[in-house]
């Protein structure tokens, strides 16, 4: 998140976890009454951008 966003890519190298899971896992973050994320789609990749807090 140093440049203000995450992509499935970097998140993966971060977290070890594999692409599958590292979607699953940054989605789930975008869902809900009270989603962390909000995603993006900037041609072939998503853009995952931190909620401001309210």
């Amino acid at each position: 998140m140093k440049l203000g966003y995450a992509t499935i890519p970097e998140f993966m190298i971060f977290s070890g976890l594999k692409r599958d899971s590292a979607k699953a896992y940054l989605d789930s973050l975008c869902k809900g009454d009270h989603p962390r994320l909000w995603k993006v789609r900037e041609s072939r990749r998503w853009l995952y951008f931190p909620k401001a807090a309210i």
